[in-house]
């Protein structure tokens, strides 16, 4: 089982770019150009003062035919600056009435019995596990006295939760020990070791690949640019840039490039003014986006921990897992850390890629 928090990693993720770059003979503005970025941009980004987007990093794995490991592995420990919300804790104690504890509803004239409910109200969450959501850790007068104490203390920060590590009644009085953390935004030096083929989880990695297959086969619905050149469109058909076992009921798992218009779960874009086909959409068999679903539940891990641990939102993450899209730089460091295996065993890359290709010609399609 992880532990779900947010995995730290370098603001400025290090880098072998010019290494790479420099032993295939190419200039900078030689690279940049063929991943169609800003030369500037792309000098920011080998000097480790800036990262690429994920789509960028992906292309750049393209052009350099370079993968995650061999840009990213530089082998060594690094000094590197992290800025996140750090917790600052400390521990104090607060005196509370025990009605305080159970409020006025539980009103009763046996000490007994009020003592007995204000224990049950603090210990039925595990320790450790307080948090601002629960009934007794959402007690709106302990946190007032937990802030008005931290500000005395300089304890900087907003207020996340409270634990209590112990308590005492005396005459009526409940005297809570607490461990109170607050959560600072601020940037830090931090060292990374940063060698992930060297802890890579083989064992892993062969239970992924299946029959010799990473992703596993599952239909998909794939959009094309009609660009004339990889995808053409004939009388009664298009021709596609590859073979693909499309989702049809006559085609006998038959590969083929060829999509006639009488497939039923084919849908064709027009230019409005020309008339002429400019995309078309269609399903067809291909291996899977990712692995992430199974790789979370190798882990044990439920999609909103996942979220915590990528550092991004919970709609953000399903959304990922489900679609496959969208990835940044920082989110594919945060997997290959986490799981332990290739990048190329966590997302598709040839079908991350393909997509991404796609979506830069429809949006030029649709500017023309």
């Amino acid at each position: 089982m992880i532990k779900s928090k947010k995995i730290l990693i370098p603001d400025k993720l290090p880098n072998r770019l010019r290494d790479i770059r420099e032993n295939k003979g190419l200039k900078a503005e030689e690279v940049a150009r063929a991943m169609d970025i800003d030369p500037n941009f792309y000098r920011f980004v080998e000097n480790e003062e800036t990262n690429f987007s994920g789509k960028s990093t992906i292309k750049a794995f393209t052009v350099l035919t370079v993968n995650f490991y061999q840009v990213f592995d530089v082998k060594e420990k690094r000094e590197c600056e992290v800025t996140d919300e750090f917790e600052n804790v400390f521990n104090t104690n607060i005196e509370v009435s025990i009605y305080d504890i159970i409020g006025d509803k539980y009103k009763s004239n046996d000490p007994v019995e009020v003592k007995n409910i204000a224990i049950e109200l603090i210990d039925k969450h595990p320790k450790g596990k307080y948090s601002v959501r629960g009934s007794f850790s959402n007690n709106n007068l302990i946190i007032n006295k937990c802030i008005r104490k931290a500000k005395k203390e300089n304890i900087k920060g907003n207020f996340d939760r409270f634990e209590v590590l112990g308590y005492i009644f005396k005459d009526g009085k409940i005297m809570l020990s607490l461990n109170v953390y607050f959560l600072e935004k601020r940037r830090e030096k931090l060292v990374f070791d940063i060698n992930f083929m060297e802890n890579l989880d083989k064992k892993l990695i062969k239970k992924l690949a299946v029959d010799g297959k990473i992703f596993q086969e599952k239909n998909e619905r794939l959009t094309r640019v009609v660009d004339g050149k990889k995808v053409k469109f004939k009388e009664d058909y298009f021709l596609l840039d590859k073979k693909y076992k499309f989702k049809q009921p006559y085609n006998n798992n038959k590969e083929s490039r060829k999509i006639y218009l009488t497939n039923p779960y084919l849908e064709v874009k027009y230019n409005e003014k020309t008339k002429d086909p400019i995309a078309i959409t269609f399903e067809a068999t291909m291996p899977a986006r990712n692995n992430l679903v199974k790789l979370r539940e190798e882990f044990g891990i439920t999609q909103e921990e996942m979220a915590t641990l990528m550092g991004i939102g919970y709609n953000s993450y399903s959304s990922f897992e489900k679609i496959g899209k969208y990835i940044s730089t920082r989110l594919m460091w945060r997997l290959v850390s986490l799981f332990k295996v290739p990048l190329e065993y966590i997302i598709n890359i040839d079908d991350f890629y393909q997509r991404q290709r796609e979506d830069e010609l429809m949006k030029k399609l649709s500017e023309e």
